[in-house]
Order: C-alpha cells, then sequence, then structure tokens
C-alpha cells in the first residue's frame, strides 16, 4: 500500500493510493475547511509604512514574528482585559495553529495577517485559498 501525492496546480492536490486517482480541490478543501476561498488578495491593501498596533503592542514591533511567539503570547493571555485584542490574538493563533500548521519556530507571521486582523476584515480574507496552497507546498510530490 503506498500514497504518492502530487501537485499539478494550485488549484488541486492529486493523489494516487493504490491504483486509484483522487482529486482534492480547492473548493473541496473550502467545504471541509469552511474557511473563505472566494476573496481576492489584491482586495486587501493596507499602509505599511504606519506601524501596526498589535505588532507594537504585543510583539515588541517585531516586523514578522515567528509562529512560536505568537503562540506563546496566546498561552499567556497576553491581552489582559482587552477583549477586543484577546479576539484578534486568537482569531491570529488559530489561523496558523490550525489552518497555517507547519514549523513554528521558522514560519513567521506575516506582517499582512496582522493587517488583516487588526483592520478587522478577517471575515472576509481568502484563508482558504492561503491554507489550501500552503498544503499543496508542503505534501507536493510526497511519497507516503
Amino acid at each position: 500500500m503506498s500514497l504518492e501525492l502530487k501537485i499539478s496546480s494550485t488549484n488541486a492536490t492529486v493523489m494516487w493510493f493504490n491504483g486509484y486517482t483522487l482529486r482534492f480541490t480547492l473548493r473541496n478543501f473550502a467545504i471541509v475547511s469552511g474557511l473563505n476561498y472566494v476573496a481576492s488578495k489584491g482586495d486587501f491593501v493596507f499602509d505599511t509604512s504606519v506601524p501596526n498596533r498589535l505588532m507594537q503592542m504585543y510583539f515588541d514591533g517585531e516586523e514578522e514574528p515567528y509562529e512560536a511567539t505568537l503562540f506563546q503570547a496566546f498561552e499567556d493571555k497576553v491581552w489582559g482585559q482587552n477583549d477586543d485584542d484577546a479576539l484578534k490574538i486568537v482569531v491570529l493563533y488559530v489561523v496558523h495553529r490550525f489552518n497555517m500548521s507547519d514549523e513554528m519556530h521558522t514560519v513567521l507571521v506575516s506582517r499582512f495577517h496582522f493587517d488583516v486582523i487588526e483592520q478587522g476584515r478577517y471575515m472576509n480574507y481568502c484563508w482558504g485559498k492561503e491554507a489550501f496552497e500552503e498544503l499543496a507546498k508542503s505534501t507536493s510530490n510526497c511519497i507516503i
């Protein structure tokens, strides 16, 4: 029994399993995950000359903190009594812990993600598309 994963495009992961071909598309991923996949990343433009408040307040102004730093901030509940910031950090945590999961000591949380969260546009962002692309890259050409 073997499983071989290939990526034929950023829209589908093709798997060969015991002689059967299985195709897992972005749409399938969106249905299973419930994440938005129809928005365009280009619709989200932010002024990066202005410091991101969350990054300044909770991450010592780091331009792109490691996921491990985000996860520790979540564990430490750095937001204190600020419920609005708690929600924002929890959303970042969930997105990076469960949807963009990778080696937390080498993966950075992008300034772009902080801006999406800080501006309150996280419900409209295409997390599904981004998570699927990361999944496709990480499983590309694997033989298990």
